[in-house]
């Protein structure tokens, strides 16, 4: 549990999880306060195949799936869409995952990254991401 910058609090989930369970994650998030289904979820991240493996996990719960592949390519999406939530990869071309968040606004992002230490994830759940999952996914 950590406090966040506006002195919410927190709480750092580290996950590994496999493919089949992503929905389950997403469907138990606190982020989900209104009790209806998302319907437009954001994937930013530059591997090919863990992108297209959370965008059929996620199109077939009945989610609409955005892409992108750098964070460059992010901000640009943002400049004309609002997606409902956003699964951000820290290691990206162009802006990386940590120059992104702070610039995405009035929107959850679970980061889904490969960094496992800890004060990273402090760091990211304080700069304003709701949650954290590890790769690799089994």
């Amino acid at each position: 549990m950590v406090k966040g910058k506006n002195g919410e609090i927190k709480y750092c989930q580290e996950t590994d999880i496999a493919d089949s369970d992503v929905s389950f994650i997403l469907a138990n998030q606190n982020i989900f306060n209104t009790g209806d289904k998302m319907k437009n979820i954001m994937i930013i991240d530059d591997d090919v195949h863990i992108g297209n493996m959370l965008e059929e996990v996620l199109s077939k719960e009945g989610y609409k799936v955005s892409r992108a592949y750098s964070g460059t390519e992010a901000l640009l999406f943002f400049s004309s869409h609002k997606p409902d939530l956003v699964l951000l990869d820290l290691m990206l071309p162009g802006l990386n995952g940590e120059e992104v968040l702070p610039q995405i606004k009035d929107t959850p992002v679970i980061v889904v990254s490969a960094k496992i230490d800890v004060n990273d994830k402090v760091e990211l759940l304080m700069g304003g991401a709701v949650d954290y999952i590890t790769k690799p996914f089994d």
